[in-house]
């Protein structure tokens, strides 16, 4: 859901010259997500039995933010205008 939502959310609000960069942004931070996780995941670091439910639960704190930020996130134009008839803002 990930790599096909956000990007389309993204290039709905963003302006003309910013639409490229900010479709690129979800994947980029996909790969390094799971690059993160594979470094993490080494026995040497929380790869041992003991550490797996530390390891698994670090996606709670990004997971939190995220809900924290969700109200000021912008609609899209196409929700603004299909759901909520609003031409001003679909325009603005």
């Amino acid at each position: 859901i990930s790599l096909s939502v956000v990007p389309m959310y993204l290039g709905e609000i963003a302006p003309k010259n910013l639409r490229g960069f900010l479709g690129l942004m979800p994947s980029i931070f996909i790969c390094a997500g799971v690059f993160s996780a594979q470094v993490l995941g080494l026995h040497e670091l929380l790869g041992k039995e003991e550490h797996w439910p530390l390891f698994l639960s670090l996606v709670v704190v990004p997971t939190f933010i995220q809900l924290m930020l969700l109200p000021w996130f912008p609609e899209s134009p196409r929700y603004l205008l299909i759901e909520k008839h609003n031409v001003h803002a679909t325009i603005t």
